[in-house]
């Protein structure tokens, strides 16, 4: 449980709930009441050992009757259940058990209230439901694609996948997506095959997010190598990765669109990045094996 300030929003447990409670209201067709369950049943196993008045509850049902309010429809039970915790000073007692000051509970007293106060009174402006389309991944590790541009065929393979929030049943934007991503020197005025784009030489490597893929119909995969690729690149061409997400040493600014037609700067002057993980020079087939790349340095 983090808390960086007295108002009602100013905690991580309040924040979780908060986005994954609109994530299910705008990409999925639950019912306020299904989507209230099914985020309660997570903290539930989540915390099955904590009290029922500890703050990480206080928070979750703090998060879940705004959200519910926000959206014109706060459940009675659960409008009840921050009445007894509010009324009944339930956590102000757990916020003086971890020795927060009198004017921080006194603040906290006082925005609390007011937080009641609002959740008695209807919304006259509630959210409007719009669903929104979920990421669809076009990729799966080891595909290997070509891609058509200005009369022009480019090729590359997808080293690896990797989810940043894996916690998720849905990919509802790209941001926890990341791709480790070799594209190929090859440029052909006709259609590409496996062969040909496993043995050309390497033009980029580097971890990319779904975002820098062109927004176009151009991609074909023509075949799957992941039977032949070795290891986790997650440590490599570019990339720390760690639980919490991704830093990238080099992350791409321009499109992939702009690399592979050779028209960026990156794209045209790569050999510095080839050179300092040892695979200048090299086919996209050396790539399959990690212990052929320098492991990236933190």
């Amino acid at each position: 449980m983090g808390r960086w300030a007295m108002s009602v929003s100013a905690s991580d447990e309040y924040q979780e709930v908060k986005d994954e409670f609109f994530k299910q209201f705008y990409y999925t067709e639950k019912t306020l009441e299904e989507i209230e369950q099914s985020i309660l049943e997570y903290y539930q196993n989540e915390y099955s050992s904590f009290d029922a008045n500890d703050g990480v509850w206080h928070d979750v049902y703090f998060a879940l009757a705004d959200c519910e309010w926000k959206c014109g429809n706060l459940s009675a039970r659960l409008l009840l259940k921050v009445e007894d915790i509010i009324k009944n000073k339930l956590d102000l007692l757990y916020m003086e058990s971890l020795m927060a000051s009198p004017h921080n509970l006194e603040t906290r007293e006082k925005v609390l209230e007011k937080f009641l106060d609002k959740l008695i009174a209807p919304n006259e402006k509630p959210i409007k439901r719009k669903l929104k389309k979920t990421f669809v991944n076009p990729f799966k590790t080891g595909d290997v694609f070509q891609y058509r541009y200005k009369g022009e065929y480019f090729g590359g393979v997808i080293l690896q996948i990797w989810d940043s929030d894996k916690s998720c049943d849905i990919i509802y934007k790209d941001e926890t997506l990341h791709y480790c991503i070799a594209v190929s020197e090859i440029r052909s005025a006709s259609t590409l095959n496996v062969e040909q784009i496993e043995n050309s030489k390497v033009l980029c490597a580097e971890w990319i997010m779904p975002f820098c893929l062109p927004k176009t119909s151009g991609f074909e995969i023509l075949g799957n190598v992941a039977d032949r690729l070795s290891g986790d690149y997650r440590n490599y061409l570019g990339a720390h990765m760690t639980r919490y997400g991704m830093s990238m040493s080099g992350r791409f600014n321009e499109k992939l669109i702009e690399i592979i037609s050779g028209t960026s700067n990156m794209g045209n002057n790569y050999s510095g990045h080839l050179k300092k993980y040892g695979i200048f020079d090299k086919t996209l087939a050396y790539l399959f094996d990690i212990n052929n790349i320098v492991r990236t340095k933190r």
